[in-house]
């Protein structure tokens, strides 16, 4: 079971190349002039940024604001003993600054970890565009996404993500923590109250946003319980289609590589009949724990459906063992989020 992402044609657009670190060392609040590439590679000024709204922000806060996004904003995560900086400006940009205790907000000071949302409709187009500038070093990450830094700036980090109309700057007066961000994938979108954004990225969840997730359908959302040393990523392309895997300790979310255990929960007018249609003709059967049946096909065996009778939902185990994939739907091991 691979995880989905939503592929689209990119367009062209322009990258701003002055960092994070240059904002903040202005003010975030000023009056800022970006320097943006142009098709041919050329940097202009264009018109200045109004001021940008700055305050402390809870988690909570954070959450009410990615719900109210039709697309991501990014950030590093929870950090224990920081504080959460948020500047929005009218053009649409979000900064997200993580502020030790005794900093107060608006701090001049480029020496915190910053993480900017910019909507750029093409963004891993224009993201791609500017590793052919000199000094640009261009990463490929897992899952499609492209990350740009420039040697002359290494400090920040531009970063945009397969199907998403948003590109990331990650900041931090050390490039390498910079870097080490990106590449590990510890960049993700906030998840609001109700859940990861039904855009198809994948994102890191914690066992209570899971739960979260799990409260706001009308049907189960099921997992292998709770796995120590495993990153919980939670795919959500829509509420009749949502998927956990588990990654182990230094994989990065959205590694495209089937090897990890994965549920998928899907909704179904018959639950039953769409787990018996995915298992294909000539179907294996076999009973399970609560009265349910599961499916596979002998050509994919380490695919297991299962559902329920009189259920609308059904449910997809993916182990790489065949063996193993049939033991857990068997055990009963897999199981709703509660």
């Amino acid at each position: 079971m691979d995880v989905v992402t939503i592929d689209r044609e990119p367009k062209t657009t322009r990258l701003p190349l002055l960092g994070l670190a240059a904002v903040v060392a202005l003010g975030i609040a000023a009056m800022v002039v970006w320097m943006l590439v142009r098709e041919d590679g050329r940097a202009e000024s264009t018109t200045p940024t109004p001021p940008a709204s700055v305050e402390l922000a809870s988690v909570e806060q954070l959450q009410a604001l990615a719900e109210s996004h039709q697309t991501p904003v990014f950030w590093a995560g929870e950090r224990p003993g920081m504080r959460y900086e948020l500047s929005q400006t009218p053009s649409g940009r979000i900064y997200i600054r993580y502020l030790p205790r005794g900093v107060e907000a608006g701090d001049p000071q480029a020496r915190y970890l910053t993480v900017g949302t910019y909507p750029v409709e093409d963004a891993i187009a224009a993201t791609r565009r500017s590793g052919e500038t000199k000094g640009a070093v261009v990463r490929e990450l897992e899952g499609g996404a492209v990350a740009v830094y420039n040697e002359s700036s290494p400090t920040s980090v531009f970063v945009a993500f397969r199907g998403i109309a948003r590109q990331v700057e990650v900041f931090d007066p050390s490039p390498e923590v910079a870097r080490g961000l990106v590449d590990s994938g510890r960049i993700i979108p906030i998840l609001g109250k109700a859940g990861a954004p039904k855009t198809g990225a994948p994102v890191a969840a914690t066992e209570s946003q899971l739960r979260e997730v799990a409260a706001s359908l009308d049907h189960p959302l099921y997992w292998l319980g709770p796995k120590r040393g495993f990153t919980y990523e939670l795919t959500r392309l829509t509420d009749a289609e949502i998927y956990i895997r588990y990654l182990p300790e230094g994989i990065a979310i959205a590694d495209e590589r089937p090897e990890y255990e994965s549920v998928g929960t899907y909704a179904a007018e018959d639950g039953l009949a769409a787990a018996k249609t995915a298992g294909g003709d000539g179907a294996v059967s076999f009973g399970i724990p609560n009265g349910g049946t599961a499916y596979y096909s002998k050509s994919s065996p380490t695919n297991v459906h299962f559902a329920f009778p009189e259920t609308k939902y059904q449910v997809e185990v993916f182990h790489p063992v065949a063996a193993k994939a049939q033991g857990l739907v068997r055990s009963g091991k897999v199981v709703p989020v509660r």
